[in-house]
């Protein structure tokens, strides 16, 4: 049998010894995988910096006018502001579209600038913030749209609390929320939320509604379950009140409730 002796010139040789290895398929996803956790992590910091944002605006707040009027002028200003929240509050979906979310949150972003000029606007400024936060947390990144986990969320938390106490020198927790509603009795009784208590709920759905909760991540969050219903698209899931956020029903799926509620205290001495 004939062979070629055909040799490749000398320039092919070189251009072929100077060319880099070519990836590959493996090494190309490895890296699209490393740019997609940089952006997500990179978004998960700046969710930590907003929620600071917000966060030291409120307490900044709550500290001022605590300095400045009495319990029962700040609580009669308070009534009066929840009043006018309420009324803003208009019926609508009980999902919004993240653009509707974030148009939202642009609003109260605008509300956060004010130059207080008395201390209802003070208590409007706190509203505000406090309702930027929740928003942000639970209607923006909590949007069945993102794909954030919950551990996500609680990395979002721990960067606020890591900036709250880095610029106030302080090792103590912010003042907290304010509590819209009341969910809780004032002096709860409380035990932690055992692995068996998971695996109940889990089999059996039902069990969880009508049982609240204290949440300890960062601030002191009060939830309530409210009803169980399986959703068309979202599957099984649970409408949720949170004392910091009024009358209003939070959505989220049995899986997300499940891991919010095995980090809080289950609340044991409910009104029946």
């Amino acid at each position: 049998m004939h062979r070629s002796t055909t040799r490749p010139s000398k320039s092919a040789r070189r251009s072929a010894a100077a060319a880099p290895p070519s990836r590959t398929r493996a090494q190309v996803a490895i890296s699209r995988q490393s740019r997609r956790e940089a952006a997500k992590q990179h978004e998960l910091e700046q969710f930590g910096r907003t929620y600071y944002k917000y966060l030291q605006l409120f307490e900044d707040i709550s500290v001022s006018i605590r300095q400045q009027y009495t319990t029962e002028e700040i609580m009669a200003a308070y009534d009066r502001e929840y009043e006018i929240a309420s009324a803003e509050q208009k019926p609508g979906p009980t999902i919004l579209t993240v653009e509707e979310v974030r148009h939202n949150l642009a609003a109260l972003a605008a509300r956060c600038e004010m130059i207080p000029k008395s201390l209802d606007h003070c208590i409007r400024m706190g509203f505000a913030a406090s309702t930027y936060i929740h928003t942000m947390m639970d209607h923006l990144i909590g949007h069945p749209s993102q794909s954030y986990t919950f551990k996500d969320r609680c990395y979002v938390l721990y960067l606020a609390n890591k900036l709250f106490r880095e610029n106030n020198g302080q090792p103590s927790a912010p003042t907290g929320l304010p509590r819209l509603i009341k969910l809780i009795p004032d002096v709860p009784t409380t035990r932690g939320v055992t692995p068996a208590d998971i695996k109940r709920w889990g089999s059996k759905p039902d069990d969880l509604t009508r049982k609240a909760f204290i949440s300890e991540e960062i601030l002191r969050r009060v939830f309530f379950v409210v009803d169980y219903a399986v959703k068309r698209h979202r599957g099984p899931c649970y409408d949720v009140q949170f004392e910091d956020t009024g009358t209003e029903e939070l959505t989220f799926t049995a899986k997300q409730l499940l891991e919010m509620v095995a980090n809080a205290e289950l609340v044991t001495n409910m009104d029946s």
